[in-house]
């Protein structure tokens, strides 16, 4: 549940932080990192956010390490 407050997943969204992967980028490929912004919830509320965020926009497969 922290970890979805820390990064402002609205559980709506279907992301519930519970599985972890790990990958190797390969050294030219483009990420975007960042801080979780603030989330308002439908019917009141906020997911404060705050925490660090990585965004790839496309994931290769063969990137997963076992």
């Amino acid at each position: 549940m922290q970890a979805q407050i820390d990064s402002a997943l609205n559980p709506a969204w279907g992301n519930t932080a519970t599985n972890v992967a790990t990958i190797r980028v390969p050294a030219g490929t483009t990420i975007y990192d960042g801080v979780a912004a603030a989330q308002s919830l439908p019917g009141g509320g906020t997911l404060l956010g705050g925490d660090s965020q990585v965004y790839i926009p496309k994931v290769n497969p063969d990137w997963l390490v076992p």
